[in-house]
């Protein structure tokens, strides 16, 4: 279960002098809901590793996704004392059910089995692919680019590298395009997120064990 904030069900307006929007409040907002399933096999191997896939479904009901009311009439009667006429009015409702499914799958290893120096190397690699579909009012079919908060394809993979003190390691990380924001009076109005990669990079050196250094370089 998961309850929606005080602020969305009462007593705050929230007004947007640059976005010209307006949040009310919903009394009426229920709770969203799901039943999960999850199941993973992973095998372990030596002296440090493990590959593994496994599986979820999420069956949501009651989903909570922002809704256009309208827009503030002009008056002195608006019900804002004549104040910000023209500025779209938004809450919050509960949209329906949705459901998802999605995969993963995780590598990891040490890779003690190459020669000299490169025994130090360690890499890591997952994967997660998510696939969501559902209804609305129990009559509007919503695709996985109607539903939002679900990323369909997000990737992390990393190279370390330890000889003596110094330590080297890579981060590449993916996350692939995603609905942010669902309008259902008008679709064209959403929100969505371009898909990212980012790429980190570390440095260190242990010099004792009290003292050492690092340097990293984010989003390179």
């Amino acid at each position: 279960i998961s309850r929606p904030a005080v602020g969305k069900l009462g007593g705050v307006w929230v007004f947007n002098e640059t976005a010209l929007t307006v949040n009310v409040p919903n009394p009426d907002l229920r709770p969203e809901r799901s039943r999960n399933l999850s199941g993973r096999l992973a095998y372990y191997f030596e002296p440090v590793g493990m590959v593994s896939v496994g599986y979820f479904q999420k069956n949501i009901r009651d989903y909570i996704v922002s809704n256009v009311l309208g827009l503030v009439p002009s008056g002195a009667d608006n019900g804002y004392n004549g104040d910000y006429a023209g500025y779209t009015l938004r809450s919050q409702t509960n949209a329906g059910g949705a459901r998802i499914d999605g995969w993963e799958f995780s590598y990891q290893q040490q890779l003690t089995f190459l020669p000299g120096q490169l025994r130090g190397l360690a890499a890591s690699f997952n994967y997660s692919w998510i696939e969501t579909h559902g209804l609305r009012g129990g009559t509007r079919y919503l695709t996985r680019r109607d539903v939002a908060g679900f990323i369909p394809h997000t990737a992390n993979a990393s190279l370390r590298w330890n000889y003596r003190g110094f330590s080297t390691r890579l981060l590449y990380n993916f996350s692939g395009e995603y609905t942010t924001s669902f309008n259902a009076t008008n679709p064209g109005l959403s929100i969505y997120r371009y898909s990212m990669k980012t790429l980190n990079v570390g440095f260190g050196y242990q010099y004792k064990p009290g003292l050492g250094v690092t340097f990293d370089i984010s989003n390179l």
